[in-house]
């Protein structure tokens, strides 16, 4: 503090003054300086700050005054001047002066100078210095012209460093900034002292941060991470993640950032069709910690994206707390419009969904173990796919349900509210409409277990043909109430209560025991889409709920008879409006005569009559059309309106319509009109075409050209579409072909006929390579009929002389402007030459032996008889040998000799390089004397151990062969056909015996080969003769010569004596064993002409090898037997009441071969032979 002037002090400076005397001046000492900074302290807060410092009197005489200069980062400031009385060791706490300080380091410099107006004898503690760290408050701006902070992230860069001491506001200037940013806690952030991004103008579209999505997944998927940062605000800026690509997360929270607001922003994301997370605009995730709790999310509007909000927290016992989400648009989401799972108290209200999504997996809320008392009220969702609001596992508070309450739900697919297990739910005052055409699908769909849920005043409508109240398998105990519902279906069934389907609303209530003040009626919506309700059938017949006071629109509910639905209404008794306006319609081509024709419906409670609907047009046509309605409409009902006189759209354009019905006494005036806005078009300009020829079979490109689409097609009218664009690629053609193509705009115009042309190619032959003599000639002829000619030697014209060795080719064009070549070449035959032409052993791929011959070609290729031709071979390699031989002769011009130059042993196999050459005295060719081969010989394997089958008759066969390596099987000893790779060779269907060859692998070429036999031995040969009628007994003969003979009269001899009507069948059996049989049927006349057991009856399949059905045909009590050729009964089945009657018998366990099936129907007996695969 500063010291005091009082007479005591003064005295006794006085003193010490006078005691020290002058002469003692020269060892005085005068010392000022600062001994401490005590204001401003660090850190501290930014704005203007008292600067307070101790004045100390460092020397022997006392301090009157002194100059106090002081600076803040450099800058000096206005001197202090201090004047006191301060004796040795004493100080004094002034205040210098104020200063605004800014937030960050700051330099705070304060010194002495001149104590009591002079020197200062000791300089060293004049001053004292201090670093002031100042945290940040007030506002700041981002951007624009001198600016605080030129980007978002180097506010954000301030924020981290130095934090803040009280409200922080950053007014961003109108900008687009492509950036990415983490928030960190920021130091002294809390509800009081919180931190907002706001734009300036306050027009949210004036600032844009964005940063492009991505197609890979990485750690940094976000525009802005908030990483555990607390207390900051959004507030109208644009928040982007551009492009198409997949990943384009925009909001981030993890690591606990709580108490965030995002309000009146908007949020746009990646357009890409993403049915996860990994696009959602603003993101909470679930990896523990990151329970994010606290959220304002209100007055936004979301664009795009896979999910516009996606909170999640850890679990069901770490919830995620007290979110809010309020009066936002969602429009185009992908996926979903909001999920949230693990969350405590959500209040998701007034919000708006919308979108383009064909994602029947979209849902507009979807809650996932949302938990306590959370609120789903006041929402709008039109026209979305997929479900309106799903819930699974959500709970509320036996004492505070959760509430689902007055949401307009309007849906085309799946259900408009699915709930899905979960305890305390109110689903209540909700209007649900379902227009999906699948019967499957509902308005309210109920499944899993839970209890203590409650259905009430709902309009659940479906209009698609499907139902309106589903509750399946354990969801029937789960819900306690369900009534004063209007469940209003146009198809054939109003719901299904836990598997039964119920047509109506009596069977409804029947089966659900439930919905006995419920109601079935017609809404009548406003508009199709505007799902205020005006049906009187329908008004006051709610019951009043303590958790619901007002309705969709705010309007308080009525204390003793609310309306059913989401909306609280007064009913409309007379009410008319125009529902659709069928003709003209949307994107087609104008003509001179398009009739108008719109839908009338009355929806009031009193039928309609006598007024006037009109419809205006402007823009492409200009007309006012007014009908008189004179058949009365009944309440509910439509009636089409065919105007008498036509308009004219031929000149196409923008066409603006507007139809109203005009009637005095409408209730409701808000669904009289019908506004529509379509463009009508033009045919657009025939294309401009360019044909293509081609030569020879093969492709051709067409071309056309128009400023709009172009369509290919077969025809000139319908035919097939074939493809689009400026350019078309035809088949393979073979003739010449004309398609056709025509310019798309809104409509199509005439078709243009594009010529592909094939052009034949032309055909030219100088015939086979030849040879001609030493000093001969020869001519050739490339043909006439031919437009240009050119050889390779040059010339032009048809025929050339050559008399010298080589290749020539001729190149022929035709009028078409098509060319086709040939070559021939020329061989000159000298007098005197030699050659060896081929080395036929031994070959590559040979097997490998101990005596392996060494074969050449020596040919006389010259003119004239050649003898005593040497001949040599040498070899190299796997061993080297050398062999030498004479071709005596003569040989005559163009014979060979084939010539055994000797024998090598190849056992060892490997590769040899042979050589071989003549030495032929005065050959005047040596180029062809001598050819080279290198080849490679394998060892051989052993032939496999092959194992022959046999069958009787025609049929399959398997053989059997088995070696080191996978078995070859061919049809001869040696070269042949491969007819199967494999050890097991399954023949399907041989007719004779066969011998096959079977190898060991494929190792060399002339392997050896084991040969496997098929035997196929004829089946016996026994005839019975043809059926026979006798009036006495008949012997019948099996033949002669086989071992055994079975009939089915278990007998078995060669002949048998038959003396009563029946069939007879036996089976023979040959040497082989293999089996035959006949069937002969005999009737012997005594009264009956025609056993009547047999009429009808069937047995299918014969042959079998599972089933066997028997038709019994007119057979009554019958007994039916199988026995096998040995006579043993295998199965006896006694059957009552058989005529007409079918039984299937299983015969699979029956051993292959023939059986006898037979029926006894009284003194009748019908015997039949099966088989058994």
């Amino acid at each position: 503090m500063r010291k005091q002037f009082t007479f005591q002090r003064i005295l006794r400076s006085t003193l010490m003054v006078f005691a020290l005397g002058i002469g003692t001046a020269a060892n005085a000492q005068i010392d000022a300086g600062v001994s401490a900074i005590l204001n401003p302290t660090s850190p501290s807060c930014q704005g203007s700050n008292a600067v307070t410092v101790v004045v100390h009197n460092y020397g022997a005489a006392g301090l009157t005054s002194a100059l106090v200069n002081w600076s803040v980062n450099g800058i000096s400031q206005a001197p202090f001047n201090y004047n006191g009385l301060l004796f040795t060791g004493e100080s004094d706490t002034v205040t210098i002066g104020n200063f605004p300080f800014t937030y960050g380091s700051n330099l705070l410099d304060v010194r002495t100078a001149s104590p009591n107006g002079g020197a200062d004898d000791d300089s060293t503690n004049d001053s004292s210095a201090v670093t002031i760290s100042v945290l940040m408050s007030g506002a700041y701006t981002i951007g624009g012209t001198t600016p605080d902070f030129a980007k978002f992230n180097d506010a954000i860069t301030a924020l981290n460093a130095n934090g803040i001491c009280g409200p922080v506001v950053f007014n961003m200037r109108a900008q687009t900034d492509t950036m990415q940013s983490v928030i960190t806690p920021i130091t002294g952030a809390d509800s009081v002292n919180t931190i907002t991004f706001q734009s300036e103008n306050g027009d949210s579209t004036s600032v844009l941060l964005t940063y492009p999505s991505v197609d890979s997944l990485n750690p940094t998927n976000y525009l802005i991470s908030l990483d555990g940062a607390d207390y900051i605000t959004f507030n109208k800026i644009s928040m982007e993640r551009s492009g198409i690509l997949s990943y384009g997360r925009v909001l981030e929270l993890m690591n606990n950032a709580t108490h965030i607001t995002v309000s009146n922003c908007r949020l746009l994301g990646s357009t890409n069709a993403t049915n996860n997370s990994l696009a959602t605009l603003i993101y909470s995730g679930a990896t523990s910690p990151t329970n994010d709790s606290s959220m304002v999310i209100s007055n936004n509007h979301f664009i795009n994206g896979s999910i516009g909000v996606y909170m999640n927290g850890i679990n069901t016992i770490q919830l995620e707390l007290d979110n809010i989400i309020t009066d936002n648009i969602f429009e185009n989401q992908y996926s979903k419009g909001i999920q949230a799972s693990n969350i405590g108290v959500v209040n998701i209200q007034r919000n708006q969904f919308t979108t383009t999504s064909n994602n029947i997996a979209y849902a507009g809320i979807y809650l996932d173990r949302v938990q306590r008392n959370h609120i789903v009220s006041k929402n709008k969702m039109t026209s979305i796919p997929g479900t309106g609001i799903y819930m699974v596992d959500c709970t509320g508070l036996a004492g505070i349900h959760g509430v689902i309450s007055n949401n307009f739900i309007l849906c085309t697919d799946s259900a408009g509210l699915s709930i899905n297990n979960g305890d305390y739910q109110d689903i209540v005052h909700n209007t649900i409409v379902m227009r999906g055409s699948d019967p499957s699908y509902s308005a309210l769909f109920a499944r899993g277990n839970g209890h203590g849920k409650v259905v009430r005043n709902n309009i659940l409508n479906n209009t698609g043909g499907g139902y309106a109240y589903v509750v399946s398998d354990s969801a029937v105990f789960g819900i306690v109430k369900s009534d004063n519902n209007n469940l209003y279906v146009t198809g054939t069934n109003v719901g299904v209560y836990d598997g039964v389907i119920t047509a109506s609303l009596n069977d409804w209530i029947s089966a659900s025991e439930k919905d006995s003040n419920s109601v079935q009626v017609n809404p009548n919506f406003v508009t199709p889409t505007d799902l205020h309700a005006t049906s009187t059938a329908m008004e006051d017949l709610g019951k009043k709920l303590a958790n619901v006071d007002d309705d969709i629109d705010g309007e308080i509910r009525s204390a003793n008879a609310p309306d059913i639905g989401a909306d609280e209404y007064s009913a409309a008794q007379r009410n008319v409006g125009v529902q659709a306006l069928l003709s003209p319609v949307d994107s087609v081509c104008g003509d001179t005569m398009v009739p108008v024709i719109v839908v009338v419906t009355n929806t009031g409670s009193l039928q309609e009559i006598n007024f006037d609907v009109t419809t205006i047009f402007n823009g492409a046509a200009s007309d006012t059309l007014t009908f008189t309605i004179t058949t009365a409409i009944l309440p509910g009902e439509s009636d089409t309106i065919i105007y008498p006189t036509n308009i004219d759209l031929s000149s196409g354009g923008q066409l603006n319509t507007i139809s109203y019905t005009s009637l005095g006494v409408d209730d409701v005036r808000a669904n009289d009109t019908l506004r529509a806005n379509y463009t009508i078009g033009v045919p657009p300009t025939a294309p401009t075409v360019t044909n293509d020829s081609i030569c020879g079979s093969g492709v051709a490109t067409l071309t056309a050209a128009s400023s709009d689409s172009l369509n290919w097609f077969t025809a000139p009218n319908a035919g097939t579409y074939l493809a689009s664009g400026s350019t078309f690629t035809t088949p393979t053609l073979n003739v010449s072909t004309t398609y056709y193509v025509s310019a798309y705009g809104l409509c199509e115009s005439a078709r243009v006929p594009v010529e592909a042309v094939v052009n034949p190619v032309p055909v030219v032959s100088l015939g086979n390579d030849t040879s001609i003599l030493d000093g001969a000639d020869i001519d050739l002829d490339a043909g006439t009929g031919f437009t240009s000619y050119l050889w390779s030697n040059g010339a032009t014209t048809q025929l050339i002389n050559v008399n010298t060795a080589g290749c020539y080719t001729v190149a022929v064009t035709n009028s078409a402007g098509c060319t086709a070549t040939d070559e021939i070449c020329i061989n000159v035959v000298l007098p005197f030459d030699a050659g060896v032409t081929a080395i036929l052993s031994p070959m590559n791929n040979d097997c490998a032996s101990a005596t392996t011959d060494v074969t050449v070609v020596v040919k006389n290729l010259g003119s004239s008889i050649a003898s005593a031709i040497p001949v040599d071979v040498t070899i190299t390699g796997g061993l080297t040998a050398s062999f030498a031989d004479t071709v005596a002769g003569p040989l005559n011009p163009g014979d060979s000799a084939i010539v055994v130059m000797g024998t090598i042993n190849t056992s060892a196999g490997g590769t040899y390089d042979l050589s071989a050459y003549t030495s032929f005295a005065g050959d005047q060719d040596t180029s062809n004397d001598t050819i080279n081969s290198s080849v490679t010989l394998n060892i051989a394997p052993s032939a496999p151990v092959g194992v022959g089958a046999s069958r009787c008759g025609a049929g399959s066969i398997i053989l059997n062969a088995s070696g080191t390596d996978t078995t070859e099987w061919y049809d001869a000893p040696t070269g042949g056909t491969l007819l199967f790779v494999g050890d097991i060779y399954s023949i399907p269907n041989l007719g004779a015996t066969t011998i096959f060859y079977a190898q060991d692998g494929n190792v060399c070429n002339t392997q050896p080969r084991a040969a496997v036999t098929a035997t196929i031995n004829p089946l016996p040969n026994v005839n019975l003769g043809g059926d026979t009628t006798v009036t006495d007994s008949i012997i019948l003969d099996a033949g002669a010569g086989f071992v055994q003979y079975l009939w089915n009269t278990s007998e078995i001899t060669q002949t048998i004596e038959v003396d009563s009507t029946g069939t007879i069948i036996v089976a023979v059996i040959d040497n082989n064993g293999c089996i035959n049989s006949d069937t002969i049927e005999i009737t012997i006349i005594v009264g009956l002409t025609e056993n009547q057991i047999a009429a009808g009856m069937r047995i299918y399949p014969n042959p079998t090898q599972s089933k066997l059905t028997v038709d019994f045909g007119k057979a009554n009590n019958a007994i039916l037997t199988i026995t096998d050729m040995q006579g043993q009964i295998i199965m006896t089945d006694n059957m009552n009441n058989a005529s007409d009657a079918s039984r299937t018998y299983d015969v699979s366990t029956y051993a292959k071969g023939i059986y006898f099936l037979q029926i006894t129907s009284g003194n009748q007996t019908s015997t039949s032979k099966i088989i058994v695969h």
